[in-house]
Formats: structure tokens, sequence, C-alpha cells
């Protein structure tokens, strides 16, 4: 069975992360196995450790990495009762830089993607730029999910594009890891004008895609953006119009992904609306 690697944030406040790995591993047919990072680099005579607002909070590493696995079994413990199955706690505490860390424990743990809880307590999508870091240094699948977000299953998915030729095989590809949801998925195209929609309508093109990725349960909407908005905005938006579970990015769609993540798309959060976000690699 393979594994889902569970990058810890907060050891102090990590139940509801817990929890929520938990029920998606279960769903997915995976064994969680969770991760707390501490960087070396980082330490100084001044500074404390790699997570600060944690109660395992220090000027030793040792001393930190014993209270971050100290606090991590408590919250295990809170959460036992409330998770499905007999699925395994097994938990550590790793010392080096967060991606080079993951890189190796992904291997080490027969694990194909990871799943991050984000570190700030509100913004769009749950996203910070050391979360966003991880999604371009390591090449696999990477969940991101709002801070102290509860689970529900991925049942309808937004996937953002400006439709490159790797976007085939990317849906391909979730449509396969979320199977066991039966999604619902919507390709989303930004675009500055009509003339997708004219062309989606008059080609084809959405039967085209269909018969490609070999899934019915999906459409393609153009979505035209009007207006001073960002395009997350516009995506956000979107998605909670429809009640999305999952917001999911192609890494390799460079453009577009700066797009998304653009100094004034971070600076102009949506501070009411969350949603886990998926980042696929070509």
């Amino acid at each position: 069975m393979k594994k889902l690697l569970a990058i810890i944030s907060d050891p102090a406040n990590c139940d509801t992360f817990i929890q929520y790995t938990c029920h998606m591993s279960e769903d997915m047919s995976r064994m969680p196995y969770f991760l707390y990072i501490l960087n070396p680099a980082v330490y100084t005579m001044s500074s404390g450790s790699v997570r600060p607002g944690t109660e395992a909070i220090g000027f030793d590493i040792e001393t930190d990495k014993k209270n971050a696995l100290k606090l991590i079994q408590e919250n295990i413990n809170k959460v036992k009762k409330k998770v499905p199955g007999n699925l395994p706690f097994n938990f550590s505490a790793e010392l080096g830089p967060a991606d080079m860390v993951i890189k190796r424990m992904l291997a080490e743990n027969g694990a194909d993607m990871y799943i991050v809880e984000g570190r700030q307590k509100s913004g769009i999508w749950g996203l910070d730029n050391v979360n966003i870091e991880l999604t371009q240094k390591v090449d696999c699948p990477g969940w991101i999910i709002p801070y102290k977000f509860h689970y529900r299953p991925f049942r309808n998915i937004i996937y953002a594009t400006d439709f490159k030729k790797a976007d085939i095989d990317t849906l391909k590809s979730l449509i396969k890891l979320t199977g066991a949801y039966s999604p619902y998925i919507t390709a989303v195209h930004l675009t500055g004008s009509d003339d997708f929609e004219k062309k989606v309508k008059k080609t084809g093109f959405e039967n085209m895609i269909k018969e490609k990725m070999g899934y019915k349960n999906s459409r393609v909407v153009p979505l035209v953006e009007r207006g001073k908005k960002s395009p997350g905005e516009y995506i956000d938006e979107f998605a909670v119009k429809n009640d999305a579970d999952l917001i999911v990015l192609l890494k390799e769609n460079k453009n577009f992904t700066e797009r998304l993540f653009g100094s004034s798309f971070s600076k102009n959060v949506i501070r009411k609306t969350e949603f886990p976000v998926l980042v696929f690699h070509e």
C-alpha cells in the first residue's frame, strides 16, 4: 500500500491536520506517515526553531525535536478514536532543509505524494511562500490544506488551466489519483475574451478533451477576465459558486502559475474562502 507523507507545520496544534490526513488516507487507500522538520540552518543564538508559534521552541535543536515529538504524540492521542479504520500512527522528526528531507522521506517510505497544512490561519487557499516553494522543488503531487481545515471528500474538483499540451496527461493523472471519489472535474480556462468560449461550442473542444481523458464526468468552462481582479480571485470566486472541494494546478505551466501567485495576487488575499490545493508536476 502506498504511503501519504504528511508534513506537520505546528506540533502543538496538529490534531485537526492529523485527523484530516487519516480520513484522506482511508478514502485513498494509503498509509499516513507524519513528519516534522527542523532545519539546523535557522538556529542561531537569537532565534528559536524553524516553526515559530508552537510550543516546541527553544535554542537547542535536539530539545526542540523531543518537544515536537511529545506534542505530536499528544495530538495523536486526541484523535485516535475519531478516525476511521485501524490506520497506523507512524511519525518522526527529521533535521535538514524541508525540500531535501521531504525528497528523502518520500523515497525511503514508498510515498509518491505529500500533504502539508498551511501555516497561515487565513489567506487565499491556505497558501504561503514556504509551501509554494515546496511545490516548486519537490517533483511529486503536493497537497496544501488550509490551517485547521476539516476533511470532506473531493467530489467537485476545479482544474485551473490555460490549456497546454501537458494538461491532458495531468488530467489523466488527476482522474487516476482521485478515482476513489468519482469526482466531477471542471477544467477552468482563464481567457481575456469570448473567443475561447465560441471555439469550445463550435469545434466540440469539450468532447475532444473528454475523449482524450477517457472520463465523461467533466466539463470545460471558459472564464473571461474582466476588470481589475487577479486571476486567483476569478478562480476562487468560481470555486465558491460551484461548491468546489479542491483546486488543482500544474506547476510546469509557469506563466499561468506566476499569474496566480504574483505579487498583486498575494497582497490582495481573499480571507473568507479557503480551499485545499493540489499541485501537479509534468
